[in-house]
């Protein structure tokens, strides 16, 4: 029998899931019709967005799936593929998020923003999969450090966390405050120097954007059904804002 947190947090993680796949690919089909690189490369990053809780919604499947079948829950194989699930699109998500950012803020320094997102991207992807495929012992304890990963023996969704010393978290946290400061804030600041449309513009995308810090804050550091239930509204309505200063 499955737990009332299984249903609160694996329906809110395949909604966002969802959501984020459909508005981006609406997205990008109206760049296209509309020739709109931006509206393009946000469609791109909604759907990075959306595959940030890959991992609890893929588990939340298989266990209603495996429940419904056999009547007994079996969680996805092995636990630890959960986290590749979710973080391996924590880079591009960023990268994305940072490009569209430089390309409204500070274009004539973009490239060299993004440049140095990659690159912190690229060491965050290397570790995340060095962790899983245990190529080495891991003595700085990066990705072990995500242990415990919780069984949660097919009733409930699986739950893993970092360790707040490791270099991932860290890393995780260079992103989620860049994503705050550059874009979200700066943003905010844009929006006071305009009037009329542009200011609206650029206030919703302030406001997207720090929705996204707050869902992705929420996410990492709560474990509590209820709160990551409500969390993840955010993830929905940052999509939401992002477009509509985007369009």
């Amino acid at each position: 029998m499955v737990t009332t947190n299984f249903w609160l947090v694996g329906t809110s993680a395949l909604g966002v899931v969802i959501f984020g796949i459909a508005i981006g690919i609406f997205s990008i089909f109206k760049a296209r019709k509309l020739e709109q690189k931006l509206l393009r490369n946000f469609g791109i990053m909604a759907i990075f967005m959306g595959l940030l809780l890959l991992g609890p919604a893929t588990d939340f499947l298989v266990v209603l799936f495996t429940t419904i079948s056999t009547g007994t829950g079996v969680n996805i194989q092995p636990l630890e593929l959960y986290a590749i699930l979710s973080y391996m699109w924590v880079a591009p998500a960023l990268i994305m998020a940072m490009y569209i950012g430089g390309t409204l803020l500070t274009p004539k320094a973009k490239w060299y923003i993004v440049a140095l997102y990659a690159i912190l991207g690229i060491i965050f992807e290397y570790l995340l999969f060095r962790w899983f495929f245990s190529i080495d012992i891991d003595p700085g304890g990066f990705f072990d450090a995500m242990d415990p990963i919780t069984d949660p023996f097919g009733i409930d969704v699986i739950d893993a966390s970092f360790n707040n010393a490791s270099f991932a978290f860290i890393l995780v946290l260079i992103f989620i405050l860049s994503a705050l400061l550059f874009d979200g804030i700066g943003a905010l600041r844009k929006s006071f120097q305009l009037t009329g449309d542009l200011k609206k513009k650029f206030l919703y995308l302030s406001i997207g954007f720090i929705l996204f810090t707050l869902a992705a804050v929420i996410d990492a550091l709560f474990n509590i059904a209820i709160i990551l239930f409500l969390g993840r509204f955010a993830f929905i309505a940052d999509n939401i804002f992002l477009y509509m200063g985007i369009r």
